[in-house]
């Protein structure tokens, strides 16, 4: 089984790239941002772990309760 991505000191660059680009802003709740969330879960799109334009900040709260469902989902059940 290949290693996870998110264990990687490029992730943490990256978790941290993010979190500066979008204001430590939760991208669902607004709220504060201490987490990055995968748009199209690593779980089914694993090529796109460390590529930004896949992924936004969020609080923990929201990346929880995300999980590995599509955005549009967690969405549309959520708020």
């Amino acid at each position: 089984m290949p290693k996870d991505p998110r264990d990687s000191r490029a992730w943490r660059a990256v978790s941290k790239a993010v979190l500066a680009r979008d204001n430590y802003t939760c991208a669902y709740c607004y709220g504060e941002a201490t987490t990055t969330d995968h748009i199209e879960s690593v779980k089914y799109r694993p090529e796109l772990a460390l590529s930004l334009d896949n992924l936004v900040a969020s609080c923990k709260p929201c990346n929880s309760r995300k999980g590995s469902k599509p955005r549009s989902v967690f969405l549309a059940t959520t708020f």
